[in-house]
């Protein structure tokens, strides 16, 4: 059985492309916590069905850097020779579902700590 589900947070947003017979890739790497030193990097590859965009366009809308997601699938392996004619090997999570889990984290807006007591015409203190 080859099997996987992952959730992380987006390293970057993720990138649509075409095939030449018009079906949709979407690709993303996925950074997943193991512990607090440790921290698994995951490509992700999802495939779309050209007659039914909706689920990539979803994906390609929500799927941005800092955000939480889901997704299960399989683990490929991928093989082919660089420029330098060596062989290489990467590994790919190919998703058949995702999830989304919340959002990225947002910065606190930085509030005032001064409070407007306002201006009085003539000009004496409001208290």
């Amino acid at each position: 059985m080859n099997s996987i589900s992952i959730m992380g947070r987006m390293c970057a947003d993720a990138e649509l492309r075409t095939t030449q017979l018009g079906t949709p890739i979407v690709s993303c790497r996925v950074a997943v916590f193991r512990t607090k030193e440790q921290t698994d990097f995951f490509q992700v590859v999802f495939w779309g069905n050209k007659d039914r965009p909706e689920r990539t366009n979803t994906l390609v809308a929500r799927a941005k850097k800092g955000n939480t997601i889901g997704f299960t699938g399989s683990m490929q392996s991928r093989t082919w020779e660089d420029n330098d004619g060596k062989k290489r090997t990467t590994w790919e999570l190919v998703a058949r579902d995702f999830t989304f889990a919340g959002s990225a984290p947002q910065e606190e807006p930085q509030q005032n700590p001064f409070v407007d007591l306002g201006n009085d015409a003539d000009g004496s203190l409001p208290f």
